[in-house]
Order: structure tokens, then sequence, then C-alpha cells
């Protein structure tokens, strides 16, 4: 039995193409932001490594962990780390039957994987959890990122007095930390479209758990995001019972406005301060800087 949970600092950092942004968050029944700094990459910060994805050089963030620490007034020890989706492969697997034993089941996901990245799996960090399946089988949400991106990335914390202990992608944050909230405002089950460079994900969620993730790449060509959703939407309906649609939350890190036109047949609602019951500090930084969001959702703990 645990006594208590793991303590999650209230400081995290987004990485971006571009640069990085740190957050110190304020929880409560209404968190907010309390601290914001963003830092622009030099040419020198990184190079692309073999799959594309950044390599970080040793002080690529010696200069946001240099001005976040001005902020707070030192003490940034520990932090969380947020990336882009697009740096990362995240997917659902579906299995007949899964070994208990979690090297077996390590082992079946690899398997899987490399069959649909091949000549790819030993430069990818695979991770997975167990998520809700109708019918017989098992279903696991799995996310492989490039290894020399994640090594390098906490190195490079490491590097400057940072120790990483949450790394993930952003969309995947956003549900760890956020869920409570994206539930209580739909009454319910809701899908979580987040637009950012390079990547569209969808999400749909009922009582704590993904029950659909779906990932598309826009780095070669636009995603139909309309056509997606149906898509999602037709395969909860046919999976998980019949009943009220799931409400449509949308982040679009692009810097669109809160109207969704092209969304519009449904209802879809932008992830922002009001509907997630916080401080106008998160309004006011977000706005500015929407991947802030992802990183306070690291640091909130699922509030």
């Amino acid at each position: 039995m645990t006594l208590f949970g793991p303590v999650i600092p209230p400081d995290a950092f987004a990485l971006t193409d571009a640069g990085a942004t740190f957050v110190r968050v304020t929880r409560g029944e209404r968190p907010g932001i309390a601290a914001l700094r963003h830092f622009e990459f030099s040419g020198e910060a990184f190079r692309l490594g073999a799959i594309g994805t950044p390599v970080f050089a040793p002080d690529a963030f010696s200069g946001i962990v240099g001005a976040a620490r001005r902020a707070v007034g030192g003490g940034l020890r520990r932090a969380s780390v947020v990336f882009p989706d697009a740096w990362a492969r995240t997917m659902t697997l579906d299995f007949d039957l899964l070994p208990p034993g979690r090297k077996e089941r390590a082992e079946m996901v690899q398997w899987k994987v490399k069959k649909l990245l091949p000549g790819k799996l030993d430069d990818l960090e695979v991770t997975f959890a167990e998520i809700p399946k109708a019918g017989e089988g098992a279903r696991l949400l799995v996310s492989a990122t490039p290894r020399e991106t994640l090594r390098s990335a906490e190195a490079a914390f490491a590097a400057s007095g940072v120790r990483v202990g949450l790394l993930q992608p952003a969309t995947l944050a956003l549900f760890n930390g956020l869920d409570r909230r994206l539930a209580a405002a739909a009454s319910g089950d809701y899908v979580l479209l987040h637009r950012s460079r390079g990547a569209s994900s969808f999400l749909i969620a009922r009582g704590g758990h993904p029950l659909f993730y779906r990932q598309k790449s826009t780095a070669v060509d636009p995603v139909d995001d309309v056509q997606e959703i149906r898509l999602s939407l037709s395969y909860y309906a046919e999976s998980f019972g019949e009943g009220p649609a799931p409400a449509v939350f949308v982040l679009d890190e692009g810097g669109a406005e809160a109207a969704y036109p092209d969304l519009e047949s449904f209802s879809p609602r932008p992830l922002d301060a009001a509907m997630l019951r916080a401080d106008e500090t998160l309004a006011l930084h977000a706005r500015a800087h929407p991947e802030a969001l992802a990183a306070a959702a690291a640091a909130w703990e699922n509030l």
C-alpha cells in the first residue's frame, strides 16, 4: 500500500521546434500560472537526429533555466517536460491476449511496433499502458519517441541543474493533467482535438481513461480534422454503446480564434481558462504561448 503519492514539482517546461517555455503553476480549486518565461533556441542549441527530431546540445537549456530561476527566486531543481506530439508516434495497438508480465508485454509491443516502423525500433523509446477495449482482447496506448531526443533533453536539463521527472508528448500531458476538469465540463465523455505544429491528435476519454487515440502527421499533407472526428465518433458509437455524443474540446496551438467554423457541426469548445475553471493567469499566458497549457497540465497532476 502506498500512503503518499508522487511529489510532482510545480515547475514544467514545454519544448517546441523553436524554443522552450517555462511555467511555475499555482494549485488549488482555481489553478493558474504564477510565472512564465520563454526562450528562443539559438542555431547551436540542437541538431536534427537520424529520425528528424532534435538532439540537444549540453547547454541548450541554460538560458531558459537561468531566466526561470531568476523569475521564481531560485529553487528550480526538478521539473516536468512536455514535447510536441510530432516528435513521437503515439497509437493504439490491439492484442488477442496479453501476458501478465511487464517484460513479456514489452516484447510483444516491440514486435508489433517493429512491424509498423521497420528499421527504427532500435532508435526508439517505447512506453505503453493498457486502456479499455470493447469486446475480446486487449488494447494498449503506445508511444514511441526517438531515444536520442529524450536522452539529450534529460542530459541538457541535468547540465543546468534540473532533474527531469516526467517527459511525455503534449496531448498525453493534457489528458493526464486535465481529465477531471474536462470530464466535468463535458458532463461525461469527451473528445480532445489538439492541433500543434506537425500533428493533429484526437483523444476520446471516459472515466479517467483514454478510449481512443489517433495521431495524424501534418508535416507533409494537411489533415481533415472534420473527417477524423467523424471517424473517431463512429468508432466510439460502434464500440462503446449509444448515448449522447461526447463533447468536443479543441486546443489549437496555431493561434486560431476560439471559433472553429470547420468544426461547427460538432459544437466545439476551446480549451480555455473559463471552461477549465482555472485562474485568469492561465488565459493570459496561454494566449501568448499556447504550449504552456500542456506544461501547466503536467505540473497540475490531474487536479
